[in-house]
């Protein structure tokens, strides 16, 4: 389904008994920060999505969300794969979207207050699925575009 880049280059799994003691405790350093970095990301965005504005209810797929980010974060290292990170733009308008807002204005200013929030994870779900599909079946339409226009577009889009 999805073969090697670079055939007879490497396996799937990433032999860590081949590295020195050296390389071992140098390759710890930044795991540390990057693990470092994943945790707070993912605790970030937590706090952002569930801030009591957006008035939604912490229910037990909360801590679901984080455990499923650790097996994956996990399994990414394991298979040499890039981390899963907790996306913190995405996160809070997400929920900001799903809520209902009554827009006020005071002193000239427009002020909104979440009214309901809708709480979901079939949109993730569907996004996640479309971007599966869109790499299996439009990888000849992918590996056309330049890597530069890819790498500028990310770039622009932060």
């Amino acid at each position: 389904l999805f073969p090697v880049t670079y055939p007879g280059g490497r396996s799937w799994l990433v032999n860590v008994s081949r590295l020195s003691t050296k390389h071992a405790l140098l390759s710890a350093i930044p795991g540390a920060i990057f693990a470092a970095q994943i945790f707070v990301e993912s605790n970030l965005a937590s706090l952002l999505t569930a801030s009591p504005d957006h008035r939604l209810v912490k229910g037990p797929g909360h801590h679901l969300d984080f455990f499923c980010v650790g097996v994956l974060t996990a399994a990414c290292s394991i298979f040499g794969a890039p981390w899963v990170m907790g996306a913190i733009p995405h996160s809070p308008m997400h929920a900001r979207v799903l809520a209902t807002v009554v827009e006020y204005e005071t002193r000239g200013r427009v002020c909104g207050t979440v009214v309901r929030a809708l709480e979901t994870r079939v949109t993730n779900l569907v996004a996640h699925v479309l971007t599966l599909l869109t790499i299996m079946f439009l990888r000849r339409a992918i590996t056309a575009i330049p890597n530069a226009v890819i790498s500028g577009f990310l770039l622009y889009m932060g």
